[in-house]
C-alpha cells in the first residue's frame, strides 16, 4: 500500500518493488542460461540451479503482482485497452530482440523460419491477454449486477479460475502437428503443443495473475498483508515436502512452461515463503533501496535485457563455455542497469548549473 508522508506526499510502497527487482534480476540470469549456455552447463548442477532460481521467484511472482494491481486500479475499458497495448508491445519486443536474426535471414545469411520468433509467446503476451481477460470479467460482472454484487462476483471468479485453468490444462487434448500453419501460431497463445515458441500460454500461466487478483480482493484491501509466521511455517513445510517435484519441474523448461496442478500448489507454498522472507529482508535499508529502485523500473529493464540477450544470442547461442556464464550474467545486468540510467543521467546533466 502506498503511504502518505507528513507533508501529504504519496510515498510508494517499496515492498512490491523489491519483489519485482529480485524477479527481473533472476529473469536476466535464467535468460543467459537459456540462450548462451551449452547443454552441458544447463544439465549440470549450476545450470539446474539457475533454472530453479528463475522459476517461482521470477515470472510467477511478476504475474501475481501484476494481477494484484490489475483487479482494482482501472475500469474495464481502460484496462482492456492497456491489455491490448501490452500484447502488441510484446510482438514489437519479439522483433526487437530478434533484430539481428531477422537481418541475417533477410540478407540471405540464414534460412530459419522467422515467424516463430516474431510471434513468440513471451510474458508480455501473457500479461496483455490476462489484462484483457480481467477487464472482460469486470465488464460481465457489471452487466450482471442485478443478480449479484459485481465486486463479489469478480472475487469468486478470480478465486476459482486459477485452479480450473491449471487443472483443466492437465486434461487438455494434445494433438501435436508437425505442420506449422496459421492455427499453430494462434493456438500457441492458448496452449503449448509442439510450438516451441509458446513459453507462457494462457493454459496454465494465466492462473498466476488471476491468483494475484484473488489475493488482492480477499486480503489486500489495506495494501500488502503481513504474512503470519504460522502461515509461513505451514507453507515452508509444504515447500520442503514437495521440494523434489519443485526442483524437477522448475529445472526442466518443457515441464515448467506447461506445469501441472501439483507444481502449482507447491509453487504457491514456495511463493508464500518467498514473500515472507523478503518482507523480513525489506528492513535492511540499503538492500531495500537498491532492489526497490530496480523494481520500480522493471518493465523497461525487462525490455532492455531482452534486446541485449536476444540480439547477442544470434551469434552466441548455446556456445559459451561454462566458466563464462557468470561473466555474461554480470555484464548483461550491468549494461541493462546502465542503459536504463542514461535518461536520468542526461536529465541531471541538463539541470546542472554550469555557470
Amino acid at each position: 500500500m502506498d503511504r502518505v508522508s507528513t507533508s501529504g506526499q504519496v510515498l510508494r510502497d517499496k515492498y512490491p518493488d523489491i519483489l519485482r527487482g529480485v524477479a527481473v534480476i533472476l529473469m536476466i540470469q535464467i535468460h543467459i542460461t537459456e540462450v548462451f549456455a551449452t547443454d552441458s552447463f544447463r544439465e549440470g548442477f549450476f545450470g539446474q540451479l539457475s533454472l530453479f532460481l528463475g522459476g517461482v521467484p521470477a515470472a510467477p511472482v511478476f504475474m501475481v503482482l501484476m494481477g494484484w494491481y490489475a483487479v482494482s486500479r482501472l475500469e474495464a475499458a481502460p484496462l482492456m485497452l492497456r491489455g491490448l497495448m501490452v500484447f502488441f508491445a510484446g510482438l514489437l519486443l519479439n522483433v526487437g530482440l530478434n533484430f539481428t536474426l531477422l537481418l541475417s535471414v533477410f540478407s540471405g545469411y540464414s534460412s530459419v523460419d522467422v515467424f516463430p520468433y516474431i510471434f513468440g509467446v513471451d510474458i508480455f503476451s501473457l500479461a496483455g491477454i490476462s489484462l484483457m481477460f480481467i477487464a472482460l470479467i469486470r465488464f460481465i460482472a457489471m452487466k450482471l449486477r442485478f443478480l449479484m454484487n459485481p465486486i463479489s462476483l469478480v472475487k469468486w471468479v478470480v478465486t476459482f479460475l486459477p485452479v480450473l485453468i491449471v487443472g483443466g490444462g492437465m486434461f487438455w487434448s494434445s494433438h501435436p502437428n508437425e505442420k506449422i500453419d496459421v492455427f499453430s501460431f494462434i493456438s500457441a497463445f492458448v496452449w503449448r503443443d509442439n510450438q516451441w515458441w509458446s513459453y507462457f500460454p494462457v493454459f496454465p500461466w494465466m492462473a498466476w495473475p488471476l491468483l494475484g487478483g484473488a489475493a488482492r480482493m480477499w486480503f489486500g484491501k489495506e495494501g500488502f498483508p503481513e504474512i503470519k509466521r504460522e502461515v509461513a511455517i505451514l507453507a515452508a513445510l509444504g515447500t520442503v515436502v514437495g521440494s523434489l517435484l519443485g526442483w524437477r519441474v522448475s529445472a526442466d523448461l518443457t515441464e515448467y512452461y506447461q506445469f501441472d496442478l501439483f507444481w502449482f500448489v507447491w509453487a504457491i507454498c514456495a511463493m508464500i515463503v518467498w514473500f515472507w522472507l523478503w518482507r523480513r529482508l525489506s528492513g535492511v535499508e540499503w538492500l531495500a533501496n537498491s532492489l526497490s529502485s530496480v523494481g520500480s523500473k522493471v518493465t523497461s529493464l525487462y525490455v532492455i535485457q531482452w534486446l541485449l540477450i536476444g540480439n547477442l544470442g544470434t551469434f552466441l547461442y548455446h556456445e559459451q563455455p561454462d566458466r563464462s556464464i557468470p561473466f555474461w550474467m554480470a555484464l548483461i545486468l550491468f549494461l541493462t542497469l546502465f542503459i536504463r540510467s542514461l535518461p536520468d543521467r542526461v536529465e541531471k546533466w541538463r539541470e546542472k548549473d554550469w555557470l
